[in-house]
Formats: structure tokens, sequence, C-alpha cells
């Protein structure tokens, strides 16, 4: 009898040596038994199998040519605005051996700005630069609605970000219908490599390690997330494992922003000189 892990064919079995009086082996009533038990036996065997295999098999990896056009997520969350004056909480976390920075917002509110942002802006805690910086003609790379108007257009990188009545959405598709509500309502939307999707790491073209940077979603909150010399990959693979739902690309290496400290001192990252960009863009968090 053969025995097969996908499926289990009937004709395997049909005649048996070993009747009484030359009768077929068909016709005893224990054949049906030891029928029954071989099949019992095929299905824990193929459970187990497949168990194991499910257990030593790699977490799921989409890439950006398989991401839904209209995926954002099952359940997109979102970080409120808050009443209460904002400040930075930056702590540190280790998950896979690597070390990542991480910036968490304590009431306040976000949005974005086009242009040098600068320390001196009392209430401005927070900025980071949010969309690339094409190579050509120095405009921003990807559809930017800044306070409702369409400043750029392009869809290549399918992460995205919209900040609408005060609320952030993380999330990832080619075509968002947050693009448009940004517009209606006066909000803001930018795009960016996405990192993860519901859980699932999103591999991207670009190679080599840098320092990275992302701007998250984890168990509802908003965050941004950083680390160095690290690969694209094993950057979105960290933050999976680190427990984040959605995340897409912030621009790190030596890309200008700052955060400020309980005593209003300015802590710098970045090299001031892509502040001059003219279109330089920031996520900003502010009081």
């Amino acid at each position: 009898m053969k025995t097969h892990y996908n499926k289990y064919d009937d004709d395997d079995v049909s005649y048996i040596i070993g009747g009484h009086a030359g009768k077929p082996f068909y016709k005893k009533w224990w054949f049906y038994a030891l029928v029954t038990l071989g099949i019992v036996a095929a299905v824990i065997v193929y459970k187990l199998a497949t168990r194991n295999h499910n257990d030593a098999s790699p977490k799921l990896i989409i890439t950006t040519e398989n991401l839904s056009t209209n995926a954002v997520g099952r359940n997109p969350k979102f970080q409120s605005d808050s009443a209460q004056p904002g400040k930075v909480i930056v702590s540190e976390a280790t998950v896979n051996g690597k070390t990542l920075k991480i910036w968490q917002f304590d009431g306040g509110y976000a949005e974005l700005r086009i242009g040098a942002v600068g320390t001196d802006d009392p209430d401005v805690i927070f900025a980071t630069q949010a969309a690339d910086i094409r190579s050509d003609n120095r405009g921003i790379v990807g559809a930017f609605v800044n306070r409702g108007e369409l400043v750029s257009k392009g869809q290549a990188k399918k992460g995205f970000c919209a900040i609408i009545d005060g609320k952030v959405v993380v999330g990832a598709a080619e075509h968002s219908p947050y693009l448009e509500e940004a517009i209606e309502k006066g909000g803001y939307f930018f795009r960016q490599y996405p990192l993860v999707y519901d859980g699932l790491v999103i591999d991207n073209k670009p190679k080599g390690t840098a320092l990275r940077r992302a701007l998250c979603e984890r168990d509802g909150e908003i965050i941004v997330v950083e680390c160095n010399a690290i690969t694209f990959h094993d950057f979105a693979q960290t933050l999976a494992d680190f427990g984040v739902q959605n995340a897409i690309y912030l621009v790190g290496a030596d890309a200008y922003g700052f955060h400020k400290a309980d005593d209003g001192l300015a802590i710098e990252h970045g090299d001031p000189k892509w502040n001059q960009e003219p279109n330089v863009t920031y996520l900003v968090w502010k009081r």
C-alpha cells in the first residue's frame, strides 16, 4: 500500500494474498479495519509532516510587485491627536541582535512641511525627512499633499502616510483613497517605500547597508524607529519581529532632523546641509 502526503488513492489497494480458500481478501471484515487504520495512519503522518514543515519555514515575504493595489492592512489603526501638550519619549530596544532607537509621542499632533525646519520653532518637538528628493530636478518623489494641495504626483513607491483630521495612518497601496481624502479635507499625504504590511515583510529593490529609519504603526501607536548599518530587508524583518503591523520608510542615512528633550534642548541627527534643499519635506510633531 502506498502512502501519500497530499492524498490517499483508493486504487492503491485491490487484492492482497492471504485470504482463506482463495477468496478475495477484501471480503474479510478485518480487511476494512486494516484499511481504516491505514487511512488514519496516513492522515497522522501528513499532519506531522505539514506541521514540521510550517515550523521550519521562514516568515512570509511579499514584494512590491505582488502587493495588492488596494491593500491598506486589514485593520488600519490610527494615532489620535491630543489636547495635551506633546513631548517626545526616546528609548532603545534590542531585536535579533539589532539595536533600535525609538521615538514615541505623548500628546501633540503630526503634520507635514515643505522646506527648512528650524530648531528655534517652539512648537516643533520632532522633525525628520519624509519623502525622497529627485536627483534630476530636485523635486519631491511621489504624491505629496500639503494642507489639501497636491504639490507632487507619482505612485512608484506604494507605501504611504496620510494625516487627516489630526490622525495618522500608515499603509501600502498603489491607489489609496486616503490621497483623495487628504485633498478634500485639507490634510497631508506622502509616499515612501513600504516595509511592513499587516505584519508581513515587504522586500524592496534598494540594496546595501545604511542607517534606516521608518514610520511605524505598532499596537495602535505611531512611532518612528531607527537602526544603524542594516539592509532594507533586515530592517523590515526586525520591525516585523518587533511587533510592527505597518511601516513605511523615512529617509535615513544622513538626512537631517531633530527632537527636543524635556528641557527644550534640540538633539539633532543627520547633516544640516540637507535642510537647505528647497523641496525637502519633513514629518513634524508639534506641541
